[in-house]
């Protein structure tokens, strides 16, 4: 019961020190559905944190991509996590990891604010603010 209790206690601690710089979702022209998020994730814990999944009420579906060469061309392609190293970062951003948004229920405007919610491989999730910008 102690080890449960200060794994749950640790976890709590680790996930206190993740932040988020710039969010900000992609502008696309009007009736696009699809867009990409960026930002840079923060880590000043001792321990790597994990980014396994994202969710949006205004989208249907959330991916994490990268993109990679395959056969001479660039692709993208869906991962299972974002690794953000021990008292380090992760950087999200255009032609690299990002997130793919699939489906979006609602238009777009420029510096309009919609929240993600991430999920990490500790069962935690944050809710996130980015704006919409034309990149």
């Amino acid at each position: 019961m102690k080890l449960v209790l200060m794994s749950l206690i640790l976890s709590s601690v680790v996930f206190a020190k993740v932040e988020f710089e710039n969010p900000r979702i992609r502008l696309m022209p009007p009736g696009v559905k699809i867009s990409a998020g960026f930002m840079k994730v923060k880590n000043s814990s001792d321990k790597a944190v994990e980014i396994v999944g994202a969710k949006a009420d205004w989208a249907k579906t959330l991916e994490l991509h990268v993109h990679a060469m395959e056969d001479g061309v660039m692709a993208m392609r869906q991962v299972e996590k974002f690794v953000i190293p021990a008292n380090g970062s992760f950087e999200l951003k255009p032609k690299g990891p990002h997130l793919m948004i699939f489906k979006i229920q609602e238009e777009l405007e420029e510096g309009k604010k919609l929240e993600i919610e991430l999920e990490f491989s500790n069962g935690k999730k944050q809710t996130v603010e980015f704006e919409v910008k034309k990149i």
